[in-house]
């Protein structure tokens, strides 16, 4: 007898046979799993933000707040009645969850000619798929989506932003520091100072995003003529603010304002940002259409969430 498959109206069962019912199911069960195994090296936002799934599958929005905080204390005797308190100040943002959806199938005459001649079927479209939803989740991280309201990197309100040093728009180009190295790394620098100086020291950087090829210009450039460490090793050898990573990243290209190039400091903590997934790509079952079988698939997101945006910091002009 044929397996379930997720088929199980009288009509499905004219369109296939036992054996084709068999064959389909243990295929489409290969196909599935398939789908999760291919990595996109392209697709950055499960590798720079942490990923949540703190939020229900099938909740409207998810509510957030902005924080900022004193906790003050004093010396006090044994008998006060006038402790401080410590307060949370926040600003509310509800943030709406938006489904993804897509699908793949494949046609009745696919079916029967992949069982006939014992070959497997087509795993690509579920790749593909998958991929659509990884593509539309990592837009939506660094850009956010203007029509639904999902806030990105770059949309998200309250991150700072601001010129690396430099008299013009040629001046702060790496590209033309890089005859003297010091001044990118005082570019470096000079952010983590700026973040420690706004945030009262309360926020400290683990981590940049740069583009790629600023990357690749200060990864391969010695910091010196007569160095053999370049500017990269030297920052990371060197910074005081124990900066774990410097990751290149093609969305930071023409990020800023006018097309400019931008790198990014931030804390890479679940603490401070979250990408929000409330349900993650999902397969469901199985539905017959006219002569084909369709496999919808959907995942629901509500952005990027930046709990403290004084934990990030853009940079233009590199």
């Amino acid at each position: 007898m044929a397996r379930d498959l997720d088929i199980n109206d009288a009509v499905a069962r004219k369109v296939l046979n036992d054996a084709e019912g068999v064959f389909f199911s243990r295929e489409l069960e290969a196909v599935r799993a398939k789908s999760y195994d291919v990595k996109y090296a392209d697709l950055t936002f499960r590798t720079v933000f942490p990923i949540s799934h703190e939020t229900p599958a099938g909740s409207g929005s998810v509510t957030i707040q902005t924080y900022d905080g004193t906790a003050l204390a004093k010396i006090i005797n044994g008998y006060a009645n006038d402790l401080p308190r410590a307060e949370i100040k926040g600003t509310e943002l509800i943030l709406p969850v938006h489904q993804i959806g897509n699908m793949y199938a494949y046609t009745t005459k696919e079916i029967r000619t992949s069982n006939l001649v014992q070959k497997s079927l087509d795993t690509r479209r579920s790749a593909l798929t998958f991929r659509g939803h990884e593509e539309k989740n990592n837009q939506i991280a660094w850009n956010g989506d203007a029509e639904t309201g999902l806030y990105g990197l770059f949309t998200y309100p309250g991150i700072p932003a601001a010129n690396v040093a430099g008299a013009d728009a040629t001046a702060r180009l790496w590209s033309t520091k890089i005859a003297t190295p010091d001044l990118i790394i005082a570019d470096l620098n000079q952010a983590i100072a700026s973040m420690r100086s706004v945030t009262k020291m309360k926020e400290m950087p683990n981590a940049i995003l740069m583009p790629v090829e600023q990357f690749n210009l200060i990864s391969s450039t010695p910091r010196s003529t007569t160095s053999d460490t370049t500017i990269l090793q030297y920052f990371l050898n060197n910074n005081s603010a124990g900066i774990k990573s410097v990751t290149p990243i093609n969305e930071l290209e023409g990020a800023g304002t006018a097309g400019v190039d931008v790198f990014v400091l931030y804390n890479n903590s679940p603490d401070s940002l979250v990408y929000e997934l409330p349900m993650e790509f999902t397969q469901h079952e199985v539905q017959r259409v006219g002569l084909e079988f369709q496999i919808p698939c959907e995942s629901e997101a509500a952005g990027l969430i930046v709990y403290y945006p004084l934990s990030l910091a853009i940079w233009e002009g590199i």
